[in-house]
């Protein structure tokens, strides 16, 4: 098995594919000040993307 590289998260983000980009990112081994740098935006980026849902409401029995 090849290790994603940040081709393969590029190709997942212009595939509009966030899910899948956060999945590379997360296994991806960088190395380097400019490669943690260039990781970091494209997670907080693709984590923008990505809906937010509400917490489900807990139902109490009072």
């Amino acid at each position: 098995m090849t290790m994603p590289t940040f081709a393969d998260a590029e190709a997942a983000i212009a595939a509009r594919d966030y899910r899948a980009a956060l999945s590379i990112l997360e296994v991806l081994d960088v190395v380097g000040k400019d490669a943690c740098y260039r990781r970091d935006i494209q997670v907080a980026a693709c984590a923008d993307r990505l809906p937010h849902y509400a917490a489900p409401s807990a139902h109490r029995a009072d």
